[in-house]
């Protein structure tokens, strides 16, 4: 019809109002799925690093430092066995390698434990372990050195006495201190492993719950959401 003006979209106000909530809201919901999985994720991340930090240092520190002092005990038994065979032999060329691989022995024990004293003890009673481990070792190369000379002297009479009188208890007393580190050691790998596996299992727990939160936040977040449209 002639004259007639022909309609146009026009958009009411409101509804460009509610369009922009809309957009608002699942802006919102978005961003707080997004929060969540990255909260929970990033627990997870820090969580595992804390564990591998611990199963790092009990590997660097603990478990090295007793396989030092296994190492210490094996050099300590060879001392003990190559002295018995110098004490077995009359002649000179016979007892020398085996003086020779005592005084090898000691050397390495003597290298161990300034290792052992220069990082690998863990704490202020490993310490005193080692120290009484040190000190009864100086008492027990005295000894060793006295049955040394009598053997060399081919006065088995008074290696003998030095033996029973010196040597052998030094020595008892030596394996009984290298034992009671290594035990010590030993539980102290077993405790640090147990704190890192509950450590680990906090960690795992957290990330869960913080996984579940985020989930229950953005179900209720689509709920309110839906309700709203409705």
């Amino acid at each position: 019809m002639r004259g007639s003006i022909a309609p146009t979209s026009v958009v009411p106000h409101e509804f460009m109002t509610m369009q922009l909530t809309v957009n608002q809201r699942l802006v919102a919901i978005m961003a707080g799925a997004l929060i969540a999985l990255l909260g929970a994720g990033l627990i997870a991340f820090f969580g595992s690093q804390k564990l591998s930090e611990d199963l790092r240092q009990t590997d660097q520190a603990v478990i090295h430092s007793l396989a030092t002092l296994s190492s210490i005990e094996r050099n300590f038994l060879l001392i003990r066995v190559n002295a018995l065979y110098h004490l077995s032999y009359d002649e000179a060329d016979l007892k020398k390698p085996h003086e020779q691989v005592i005084l090898r022995n000691i050397s390495e024990i003597e290298r161990q434990f300034r290792e052992y004293e220069s990082g690998l003890a863990a704490n202020p009673r490993d310490n005193d372990l080692l120290r009484q481990d040190r000190r009864l070792f100086a008492i027990y190369r005295t000894a060793l050195d006295k049955v040394l000379a009598a053997s060399n002297a081919r006065d088995r009479e008074a290696a003998i006495v030095v033996v029973e009188s010196e040597w052998k208890p030094a020595g008892e007393r030596l394996t009984q201190a290298l034992s009671e580190h290594a035990r010590y050691k030993e539980r102290l790998v077993e405790q640090v492993v147990q704190q890192s596996l509950q450590s680990g299992q906090r960690y795992t727990l957290v990330a869960v719950v913080a996984t579940v939160a985020g989930a229950v936040l953005i179900i209720a977040a689509g709920l309110l959401f839906k309700r709203s449209l409705g």
